[in-house]
């Protein structure tokens, strides 16, 4: 698969999540794309879960709505730190 050797390019927060079973990708094709991640995020194995039918499963979506949060937060932090950096910027000229 292609994206194993892009993965390293990515420079965010990578979240995987694969079906153990999946019968079309193996789940270590995924395991080994978080191992290869710059910034990996808290992975999540669905046992016995099979090939696109993650909505089944209720850890997907209570895992998803987690990283969705963390990433929110890290990205209001940011932009917080920016807001204030630009405003003692502007006291100082």
């Amino acid at each position: 698969m292609q994206n194993v050797s892009k993965i390293r390019k990515v420079k965010c927060p990578v979240l995987v999540i694969h079906e153990t079973e999946d019968e079309v990708v193996n789940w270590l094709h995924g395991n080994g794309l978080w191992k290869l991640a710059r910034e990996p995020y808290e992975p999540l194995w669905i046992t016995g879960g099979g090939h696109c039918n993650l909505e089944l499963y209720p850890d997907y979506i209570s895992h998803l709505c987690t990283f969705v949060r963390e990433m929110e937060n890290i990205t209001t932090d940011a932009r917080l730190q920016k807001i204030r950096q630009s405003l003692k910027l502007k006291q100082l000229t």
